[in-house]
């Protein structure tokens, strides 16, 4: 309809004007025309934002001091202590540190590329390619202190129910892999996973893989110095807000890490607490004659297993459980009187239970004895709590 309306107009000035102006006209006229044309050509509209990703809300099962990231994303949780609803003060969040649990020191960002505070809500994001490893998230008040932090396992396609092993005799259910660990397979880098002292949430890096010579994991951080056990440093507040600080022993403390009493409610039997370090749905297990090991093994008396020489690790498949591989490494642990690695080819696994009136832990101890053919397992042995230790969580 406009085009007729336009030629009408163009036929009109023609009309008024003399041949000798025909030429202008016409060109008058083409230019008229054009301009009607290009009206009626729609404009594109611009191209729509792309809509913010919504975060996957870890929390949304549980609370915890740990969460299993098996998919890269932007996800959150809510910034409470462990699994209470105590909320912690916080007016910023930072990664701490960051590990693959190899040699290779991570880029900074490899493993958490963003994180932010908002609204009580932790949200972080990692990079669209995930690469396996273990990172702590820590919040930090006005005075910038750490007022609570949380490790972040990324475990690329791990679902922890669904690989979860049951033990003989109803004595639970465990998982497949120590706590922190990238593999369940005793050959492959990132098989230890991480080390906690007694009654504390946070980790620390344990040796790479499962070798005669140890070497500890590498990471982003430059990790401070143990500090002796004292007034000032041997306690609960002290290692809140010092995380990666490991706190030295000796028998003056009763080879705790606490200074000044021990604390026999940091881990329980009976039930989780704001200091365990498993994650929603998991927790520390129970150990010597209550514990998972010796109901499955119908014992608490040590035995023989048979020991495979090239591997630091024992497979009790048929032992504990029917599982194909249930495989424990004999991966060392942190020593108590400095931080160190030591212990090799002897795996301690921490547990919540403690002997009545005693300063010691229970603990599962496994040798793997060199070259022998067999290594030696401990369901009830003892330790000193100011050890660190690997964790093999139980489902709750």
């Amino acid at each position: 309809m406009r085009f007729f309306v336009v030629f009408n107009q163009f036929f009109n000035i023609m009309k008024r004007f003399s041949i000798f102006c025909l030429p202008a006209v016409v060109m008058a006229g083409a230019l008229l025309l054009l301009a009607a044309c290009d009206k009626d050509k729609a404009t594109p509209a611009p191209a729509p934002e792309p809509e913010p990703a919504v975060p996957v809300d870890l929390s949304a099962a549980g609370t915890a001091n740990c969460y299993i990231v098996s998919a890269p994303g932007t996800y959150s949780f809510k910034a409470v202590k462990g699994n209470s609803n105590d909320a912690a003060s916080a007016a910023k969040a930072e990664v701490l540190w960051e590990s693959f649990g190899t040699d290779e020191v991570p880029e900074v960002g490899a493993i958490i590329s963003e994180v932010s505070y908002a609204d009580n809500r932790v949200v972080f994001t990692t990079p669209e390619t995930l690469k396996n490893g273990n990172a702590v998230i820590a919040v930090k008040d006005e005075m910038n202190q750490i007022s609570w932090s949380w490790h972040i396992w990324v475990c690329e396609g791990y679902d922890a129910v669904a690989t979860g092993q049951v033990y003989y005799h109803d004595a639970g259910t465990l998982m497949d892999r120590n706590l922190g660990a990238t593999s369940a397979t005793p050959d492959k880098a990132g098989v230890v996973g991480l080390m906690y002292q007694w009654g504390r949430k946070d980790p620390f890096l344990g040796p790479k893989m499962c070798k005669l010579t140890f070497q500890k994991a590498a990471s982003t951080l430059s990790w401070p110095a143990p500090v002796a056990s004292d007034a000032e440093h041997g306690t609960v507040e002290f290692t809140v807000k010092n995380p990666t600080t490991f706190i030295t022993a000796n028998a003056t403390t009763d080879h705790d890490w606490l200074f000044a009493a021990r604390d026999n409610t940091l881990w329980k039997e009976s039930e989780k607490t704001i200091f365990d370090p498993c994650p929603a749905g998991w927790r520390i297990p129970a150990g010597a004659s209550n514990g998972v090991w010796a109901k499955a093994s119908a014992t608490t008396s040590e035995f023989k297993w048979p020991n495979d020489r090239t591997i630091f690790a024992l497979n009790f498949s048929t032992k504990w459980g029917d599982a194909e591989n249930i495989w424990y490494t004999a991966s060392g642990f942190l020593t108590e009187s400095t931080g160190t690695l030591s212990g090799t080819s002897i795996g301690k696994y921490a547990t919540a239970t403690i002997p009545s009136g005693a300063t010691t832990v229970a603990e599962l101890g496994i040798s793997h004895n060199g070259n022998a053919d067999e290594g030696t397992v401990y369901i009830s042995s003892y330790s000193y709590r100011a050890y660190g230790y690997s964790v093999r969580c139980a489902k709750e």
